[in-house]
């Protein structure tokens, strides 16, 4: 047959590929499913504790990241670990639409309606906040955007106006 895996119907449509394009994450609401393409088979059935919106594999390929309103979990992709090893919790933070992972795959900045922060990929410690964002409620689909040397970060307002951040000083 052709290239085709089955699903549970209740994922959402928000599927990624890793880096090496041999796995794909498919979200579901309470975590995720990895398959193992050329196999077509499931490598692993993550857990969370939380409505998930967002998910994102790091540059590396090693971990996968998901987030919703209240967390953000972390996995390895080597299907060694169901439950999340590092859990952001994001209840107070009111980030949860946006996603970006800088390329040394050291910070993960998230976004919410007014807010931009950054988070220590490997802990979930905070580490910093960018100013004066505008985003609304139509951007959060738009993901934040990192430049390749991992200096810099775009975002996106709703009146179109694209905000250039550092991604050290968050300014």
């Amino acid at each position: 047959p052709p290239n085709v895996v089955t699903v549970d119907f209740s994922v959402h449509s928000r599927a990624k590929f890793s880096p090496n394009n041999e796995i794909v994450a498919v979200p579901t609401f309470f975590g995720a499913e990895l398959w193992n393409l050329s196999e077509r088979t499931i490598l692993a059935k993550l857990k969370s504790d939380n409505v998930n919106f967002l998910g994102q594999f790091t540059h590396d390929g090693e971990r996968y990241i998901q987030g919703g309103v209240f967390a953000l979990d972390s996995w390895k992709t080597d299907g060694s670990e169901a439950h999340p090893s590092v859990t952001f919790d994001l209840m107070s933070e009111d980030v949860s639409f946006l996603m970006g992972i800088s390329p040394d795959d050291q910070q993960v900045f998230l976004g919410g309606e007014d807010t931009i922060k950054a988070f220590a990929l490997a802990t979930g410690a905070k580490l910093g906040e960018l100013k004066e964002v505008k985003m609304g409620l139509t951007d959060l689909a738009t993901p934040l955007i990192f430049s390749s040397d991992g200096l810099r970060v775009i975002s996106v307002s709703d009146e179109t106006e694209i905000k250039v951040w550092d991604s050290q000083t968050y300014e």
